[in-house]
């Protein structure tokens, strides 16, 4: 019975040394010290006089505890064996986590999906909204025509020519009689006694005067010369314009105070209130703080009679200044329009302040600027520019 546990754990042993380990095996070598102690003990009591039973009983619990030994070396084995199975698991889990990346290609295209039928179900009710009334669909008509010719016409001015391009005066009362009509039907649609919007509205009701003062502005001296309809020498004149000026102080203090995370919730502003005046400041009211001021500073000190002579000079001033105005009325409407594309949300504004979405329209401002400036001085080899110059400071 003892050789044939011997021979048991050596076949376990030789096994566990060739990289097979079985758990039941320590179990087994104490069981074969437990059955050689007992068979040792009774041969001892009950025959002593039997030494060879003794002496096989004795080498057998040697050889069983000498076979026992490896037993260390067979746990090691089992530490190399048991990495199989963990690296099978983990293998399961790779599996898992590439199968959890190749999934959601699945969820990213029905997401694209509905993004797409969310964006189509948010034009047509913006569509719908254009044509609701009769009063809309004028408007929306009126506002469909000034994107249409502002954009055509600043192509012209901005990138084909540049602003000493010359208007006739039917092609100034079209552009400006349309532009002025959009902004006039758009103040309707303004829900004025909503505080939260206070500030919105106080940057859009005003595109209604101010287009309707560069459309006259256009008519006058300022950009018809001797040929114009309008003076704006006249004191109504003036003082329509000082007015003007005092609109755009209160518009940017309106945005200072009224924006910002605790102020208002209009998907229209940024966070911070610093960059929304700094937006509207230098993508908005600057040009018509500029324009305005130049005309109330030339209509209160220089003489009709020599600004006369001065156009008559350079007559390509004018059509500088009246392409201004026009631009710039074109741009009123046209932040109106991204504005309500915001509040529709077909356009969205992102999450963080990006800065692209930041700087695209003071980039777009300056480099009108520099356009500007570059027909300003770069006329008649700079005689034009400092005769003005001279013209207003004598």
């Amino acid at each position: 019975m003892a050789t044939k546990i011997i021979n048991t754990s050596r076949r376990r042993v030789t096994r566990t040394n060739d990289l097979l380990y079985d758990e039941t095996m320590t179990a087994n070598q104490h069981i074969i010290e437990d059955k050689a102690t007992e068979l040792s003990q009774s041969k001892v009591t009950n025959s002593p006089p039997c030494d060879e039973s003794y002496t096989g009983s004795k080498q057998s619990i040697n050889e069983a505890t000498e076979y026992s030994l490896p037993q260390f070396t067979a746990r090691s084995t089992s530490d190399l064996l048991c990495d199989e199975p963990l690296t099978a698991s983990i293998r399961k889990v790779d599996g898992a986590k590439k199968y959890s990346h190749i999934k959601p290609s699945g969820d990213t295209v029905s997401h694209s999906k509905k993004s797409n039928t969310i964006l189509k179900s948010k034009i047509q009710k913006f569509a719908k909204a254009g044509r609701a009334d009769v009063y809309r669909i004028i408007h929306s008509s009126f506002g469909i025509a000034s994107l249409v010719i502002g954009s055509n016409h600043l192509l012209n001015i901005g990138f084909l020519r540049n602003f000493l391009e010359p208007l006739s005066r039917s092609c100034i009362i079209l552009t400006g009689s349309i532009h002025s009509m959009c902004g006039m039907f758009g103040v309707r649609r303004l829900k004025l006694n909503n505080k939260k919007e206070a500030a919105r509205n106080a940057m859009f009701w005003p595109t209604m005067l101010q287009n309707i003062w560069f459309f006259t502005a256009s008519l006058t001296e300022w950009g018809l010369g001797s040929k114009a309809l309008l003076s704006m020498f006249s004191k109504p004149f003036i003082l329509i314009t000082l007015l003007g000026v005092g609109i755009t102080f209160w518009q940017l203090s309106e945005v200072w105070f009224k924006t910002g995370m605790e102020k208002t919730k209009d998907s229209i502003w940024f966070k911070d209130r610093w960059k929304n005046a700094i937006l509207v400041e230098f993508s908005y009211l600057i040009w018509i703080q500029i324009q305005m001021g130049a005309m109330l500073y030339t209509g209160l000190t220089v003489s009709h009679c020599d600004f006369l002579n001065f156009m008559k000079t350079f007559p390509s001033m004018h059509s500088l200044l009246s392409n201004l105005a026009l631009n710039t009325a074109f741009f009123n409407n046209l932040v109106v329009f991204l504005a309500t594309l915001l509040r529709y949300k077909i356009v969205s504004k992102p999450n963080q302040d990006n800065a692209i979405m930041f700087s695209l329209p003071v980039v777009t401002s300056l480099f009108i600027v520099w356009k500007v400036l570059a027909c300003f001085f770069g006329a008649y080899g700079g005689q034009m520019s400092s005769s003005f110059v001279s013209l207003l400071f004598h």
